[in-house]
């Protein structure tokens, strides 16, 4: 059964639902409407789709170039007729002209049509959108045959019309997305010029505070205190190392461990004596920023302890460091060849080693000091995805 105002099509314009266009007709639908046509040997059929008082012919079969040829009628009969007869599968007015309610109405009294027949087309909600009318300029009446082949016509063109509405929500939902893309690769834009300017400037302030250190430890009368601004310096510089290794290689918060690995030990090589080879071996492993830039700060130290310590005068060597993951937890072993110290020494607690500790703590790992007379090696282990 109908609900409210036959005439008005719920959920938006019909047309626009549809994906069709004001005052034209669609070549499919032309087709359907005259097949109608011919089945019930009329001049015109078309296929109407309301809205409010207002029908437009989507899909039609008439006579080229006359007036009641036009696309769009104000105040058709049709929603009326089935109200009548909302269960119908076809409703009928044998005669305009001779109904009361519609002879003195605009399809009969300016377009001339006096008999029209119409079955009714239904969305999936059962809600009245229109109808595949025929009409005809004299009193009529349909056979068997045209009778029984409108409502199967009716339901070919209503699916139509759905494929239709399901290309047009598609082609919709498409410009949708596209526009959010376009708002998005904005947004990217913008974000990807203010890291930039944010790394340059941090890159700057970092240089700065390295030649501030330089240059107070050149006005220095005290080896101790040159000492001690050499390595605050140096620590400077490592950190400028990491933050462009991890400028080249991060993705937002993720960091590609054999590419930024690697990229590090680049940056430090700079610093390093030709005598000394840095060989990294980093395993396939995603890290968060926070964890790679406390694993740089490790591999920074321990670097910078052996080629301080390991390889007295001038002698040759080798720093290696292997990381890699190995059931949900991140192992790393850094080891140089040098000279190394007696085991039963105590460990040393200055500056470096208590930073190294700090970061470990930070990592969730406990480091491992093993020495030997054949060099140094350091041994730790933290769960992958603990943020530092």
């Amino acid at each position: 059964m109908l609900e409210g105002d036959p005439t008005m099509l719920q959920g938006g314009s019909p047309l626009r639902r549809y994906g069709l266009s004001i005052g034209t007709t669609d070549p499919d639908l032309d087709r359907l409407a005259a097949l109608a046509a011919r089945m019930a040997e009329l001049p015109r059929a078309a296929v109407a789709l309301n809205d409010g008082r207002r029908a437009h012919h989507v899909g039609a079969c008439l006579p080229g170039g006359s007036e009641d040829a036009a696309l769009i009628h104000d105040d058709p009969v049709v929603p009326d007729l089935i109200a009548r007869s909302p269960d119908a599968g076809i409703v009928m007015c044998r005669d305009l002209a001779d109904d009361p309610s519609f002879a003195r109405r605009p399809v009969h009294a300016v377009h001339g049509i006096r008999f029209v027949a119409a079955a009714p087309l239904y969305d999936a909600d059962h809600v009245l959108i229109g109808a595949l009318e025929v009409a005809g300029p004299e009193p009529h009446e349909l056979d068997e045959r045209a009778r029984y082949a409108l409502p199967p016509l009716a339901r070919q063109v209503m699916a139509n019309l759905e494929l239709r509405r399901i290309a047009a929500a598609e082609a919709r939902a498409i410009r949708a997305l596209e526009k959010q893309n376009a708002r998005l690769r904005a947004a990217l834009d913008s974000e990807r010029i203010l890291k930039m300017e944010i790394d340059h400037r941090v890159k700057n302030s970092l240089q700065m505070v390295s030649s501030l250190l330089q240059m107070q430890g050149a006005q220095s009368t005290s080896g101790e205190t040159r000492a001690a601004l050499a390595a605050a310096r140096g620590r400077v510089q490592a950190i400028t190392s990491i933050h462009a290794a991890l400028h080249r290689v991060s993705q937002m918060d993720r960091v590609f461990l054999p590419t930024f690995g690697n990229s590090l030990i680049e940056e430090l090589r700079k610093g390093a004596p030709e005598n000394v080879v840095l060989l990294p071996r980093m395993g396939a492993v995603d890290l968060e920023t926070s964890q790679a830039s406390a694993l740089a700060i490790l591999m920074n130290e321990f670097i910078a302890n052996s080629l301080k310590y390991a390889f007295p005068d001038g002698r040759d060597g080798t720093v290696s460091l292997d990381i890699g993951c190995r059931g949900g937890r991140v192992r790393a072993r850094f080891e140089d060849d040098g000279v190394g110290h007696d085991p039963a020494a105590p460990r040393g607690e200055g500056l470096g080693t208590r930073i190294m500790e700090a970061v470990a703590g930070q990592l969730g790992a406990e480091l491992d000091f093993l020495a030997s007379p054949r060099g140094t090696a350091l041994a730790f282990e933290f769960p992958l995805g603990a943020r530092a």
